[in-house]
């Protein structure tokens, strides 16, 4: 049964060094973990690895693992490129399976190519300071065999609301505030919410940012149903105050969740009652053209028996300016009701098939769903396809439907999943 894991980050944020703690915290496999971060020194230039240890400590109270690592370097600076090169070739050097080395590189890339786009320069370019030195390389491949260990990479990982800080950081290139652009430019455009949290320093860095954007589906409001069955607290070397400086990692199963796949979205909701069925319908359309997941229509009565509308929207937090937008243009409504829920979802694919239908070859696209163990549960035709059939043969578009599935059920019959 697959499993779920929250990062959890909501108060005091995540480092590269609190995510790597809060999984060997976790009961992550210590030593490959260090072994592989001793590797990391023969791969970028000018670096020693003195000593790298887990300790316990105590922040605010709460006992958690804390990441230790004594380096020199001659360097200050390297170019993005040096720093992407350096992970995939000691990926390649530790021999690591598919996933964990994409994870690695990936995670690496989205770090440098943030930095470009903030700077403006290509990744090959790019001079980047605080985030080239050993540490960030140590923490991603740490972090990546650490995940794999703990079989992260076959869960629903996901995150909190993540605490940047507020305040401003003094780094390299002066002052910014915080998040910090590079976070910001991480975290752009993926589902994560970020919240300034309770700390006036930054306490989100980009190479905890990177780990979790490449790892986790995206942020929940809410811990999602699950049996805990791992608890990890990763400290951070800050001392920030009052707060407890500490990531916290849950592992667990959900009994009720994940025999299916499971997501969350935002349902958007208004109600209309002066829009013509005209406007209504091109509404639809162009809500249709729009990444939205879904959009529904209900008629029904409002106060003082006047008819109205309820336009209910499925979407994600990637799509929903555009669809406040569109929704507050065309319909002249003055609120908008959002809400954010989880789906219990079926895997879908559509795959292409070749059939004759009365004596014609036609080829049609298929719908296919799987639950979390790859059965087949449902098997559809493509409306337009059933269409063009219906066309074609000069048939009703029903009867065009009952002889596709027909072709459908003859060629993925003895794949139908139809255990209760």
């Amino acid at each position: 049964m697959p499993k779920i894991a929250v990062f959890d980050s909501q108060i005091s944020g995540i480092s590269g060094d609190m995510f790597l703690s809060s999984l060997i915290d976790a009961g992550s496999e210590r030593k490959g973990v260090l072994d592989s971060i001793y590797a990391c020194e023969g791969f970028l230039e000018g670096v020693r690895i003195l000593e790298a240890r887990f300790e316990k400590v105590k922040s605010r109270g709460i006992k958690a693992t804390r990441f230790f690592l004594k380096t020199t370097d001659s360097k200050t600076s390297r170019k993005g490129s040096e720093l992407i090169t350096a992970a995939s070739r000691c990926c390649a050097h530790l021999d690591l399976d598919r996933q964990t080395s994409s994870y690695i590189q990936n995670s690496m890339k989205t770090l440098v190519l943030a930095e470009s786009k903030i700077h403006g320069q290509s990744v090959e370019a790019v001079n980047l300071h605080e985030t080239s030195n050993i540490d960030t390389l140590v923490d991603l491949v740490g972090s990546g065999i650490a995940a794999r260990s703990l079989d992260l990479f076959s869960s629903n990982v996901y995150s909190t609301a993540i605490a940047t800080g507020s305040g401003l950081t003094h780094f390299s290139h002066g002052i910014v505030q915080n998040p910090t652009n590079a976070v910001l430019q991480i975290f752009l455009g993926r589902p994560f919410i970020l919240t300034a949290g309770y700390s006036d320093t930054e306490t989100t860095t980009p190479t905890g940012a990177t780990l979790l954007a490449n790892l986790c589906k995206g942020s929940v409001s809410r811990y999602p149903d699950l049996q805990p069955e791992r608890i990890g607290f990763g400290a951070g070397s800050k001392d920030l105050g009052q707060i407890a400086n500490v990531t916290r990692f849950v592992m667990g199963t959900s009994h009720s969740s994940f025999k299916y796949g499971n997501d969350t979205v935002i349902v958007v909701e208004t109600n209309v009652d002066d829009i013509t069925g005209e406007n209504l319908g091109a509404l639809i359309e162009r809500l249709s053209m729009t990444e939205t997941k879904d959009v529904t229509v209900i008629p029904g009565l409002s106060k003082k028996n006047r008819p109205n509308y309820t336009i209910r929207i499925i979407t994600d937090y990637t799509h929903l300016d555009t669809i406040l937008d569109i929704l507050f243009m065309e319909t002249g409504t003055l609120g908008v009701r959002i809400q954010e829920t989880n789906r219990i979802v079926l895997s879908r694919d559509t795959v292409s098939m070749k059939c004759k239908i009365l004596n014609v070859e036609f080829s049609i696209h298929v719908k296919v769903s799987k639950d979390s163990d790859g059965n087949m549960v449902n098997a559809k035709p493509e409306f337009e396809d059933v269409r063009k059939i219906s066309r074609v043969l000069r048939i009703p578009l029903r009867v065009a439907n009952q002889l596709a599935l027909s072709e459908i059920q003859i060629r993925f019959g003895d794949k139908f999943h139809t255990r209760a």
